[in-house]
């Protein structure tokens, strides 16, 4: 969402994936399951926001079940416009889109009915499946990750590498950055 304002002259493909479905595959916990991660990544975000004067609330309650926010963006079309309403709705309104006093309004507003039967297409929910099933496969751990010629990037902090990558997509090959890839593990 801030990259595509930031750098509108970069396409995006914006892949909706389950949180949790990733997650599990990889047998991790996310931040917010972990009480002093947790703590620490909420005040990151106030602060990164803060910091970048990007508008941000929490939502009502966080972590929140993603899925019918997510098989809403898939329902759409995956447009930067839907991205772009819901995590306003989420991040910037602090609502929480499970709550039909926010969903129905807010798909009304956008000319969505009958919302329950449109989220709930076994389509929408096969590509959720999918997406979060190839994500997972590719290597995808966390969210956001952004995919640059193979390469994967993950979170906030990696867009100014991701950025510069996408500039010079063989910095991986020189400059130390080529022994990283068969660094050795002791502790296995």
């Amino acid at each position: 969402y801030q990259l595509t304002n930031e750098h509108p002259e970069i396409e995006l493909n914006p892949i909706p994936i389950l949180f949790g479905g990733v997650l599990k595959h990889h047998a991790h916990k996310g931040p917010a399951e972990i009480p002093v991660k947790r703590l620490m990544t909420y005040r990151f975000c106030h602060w990164y926001a803060a910091k970048n004067g990007i508008p941000f609330s929490f939502p009502e309650a966080h972590p929140f079940k993603p899925v019918l926010p997510l098989r809403l963006c898939i329902s759409q079309g995956c447009s930067a416009g839907i991205i772009g309403d819901i995590f306003k709705e989420i991040w910037e309104n602090g609502h929480d889109l499970n709550n039909p006093t926010h969903l129905q309004p807010f798909c009304t507003d956008r000319g969505i009915h009958n919302v329950q039967e449109t989220v709930s297409r076994q389509e929408v929910k096969d590509q959720l499946r999918r997406n979060t099933d190839t994500a997972a496969d590719a290597g995808v751990f966390g969210v956001p990750t952004i995919a640059v010629q193979g390469e994967l990037f993950w979170g906030v902090d990696m867009l100014e590498l991701a950025l510069e990558y996408l500039a010079d997509p063989q910095m991986f090959k020189s400059g130390g950055y080529e022994r990283l890839d068969s660094l050795p593990n002791t502790l296995r």
